[in-house]
């Protein structure tokens, strides 16, 4: 019960020193003002203090932000002053612990939703993924799918849609790609800027169900746990 108190106490003065760094400032002359926000914030996961500092700066009237943060972590216990375990810094907000296993960060702020995923004990980075990870039920895994963009080495292959990510805190990351049976095909299943891509887990079926919205046709590929390296265009099905 003394530890727990102990801890209370720990966690509130931590919260009360992450309002202190935080600041709000607006720069530039009349008509291009830009306004700059850093917060600090603190959070506890699987005994590891993590210290989170983040600022954007926005130009009044423009579209978008420019955005980044600074993430710290150290074990719990050990002085702040004291060299981090380990830092991360990525353009990005909203920093955080993803079931005391993982960090995640937003990394798309304007059309385009990704996030960027890393391992909690370490900082190690796992996967960038254009959908929101999904948690593998009765694993340790997530899934993600990452879309390479025009000029990644990757599309050597003009067939490949995407990559399908698995990982987690302990393991070897493991990856599916998915190609289209045409390079046109796959260029429009590519297009983050036409299509909507969403990703889930269907328990009846114990796969991983992609579904590309907005394809004309629309595409549904199903990836099981034991796929192999690569699953071929017979796995897209028009809706």
């Amino acid at each position: 019960m003394k530890h727990k108190a102990l801890l209370l106490i720990a966690v509130a003065g931590l919260q009360l020193f992450a309002q202190s760094a935080s600041s709000f400032t607006v720069t530039g002359k009349q008509g291009e003002e830009a306004v700059v926000i850093r917060n600090v914030t603190y959070e506890l996961a699987a005994k590891t203090v993590l210290r989170q500092t983040e600022q954007t700066r926005q130009v009044l009237g423009d579209k978008g932000m420019e955005a980044s943060t600074l993430i710290e972590a150290w074990p719990l216990g050990v002085d702040r002053k004291e060299k981090p375990k380990y830092s991360i810094k990525v353009e990005g907000v909203d920093a955080r612990s993803l079931d005391n296993e993982l960090l995640i960060v937003t990394r798309g702020l304007e059309d385009t939703q990704w996030w960027s995923l890393y391992r909690l004990a370490d900082g190690r980075p796992l996967f960038n993924t254009f959908v929101r990870p999904v948690r593998i039920p009765d694993t340790a895994l997530y899934a993600g799918y990452d879309v390479p963009a025009d000029g990644d080495p990757r599309l050597k292959n003009p067939k490949l849609i995407g990559v399908i990510h698995f990982a987690g805190a302990e393991g070897t990351p493991r990856r599916i790609e998915i190609h289209a049976n045409d390079a046109k095909r796959a260029r429009t299943l590519r297009s983050l800027a036409d299509v909507t891509p969403s990703m889930e887990f269907n328990t009846n079926k114990k796969v991983l169900v992609l579904t590309i919205r907005d394809a004309q046709p629309d595409a549904r590929i199903e990836i099981p746990l034991n796929a192999p390296a690569v699953i071929r265009c017979c796995d897209i099905v028009a809706r």
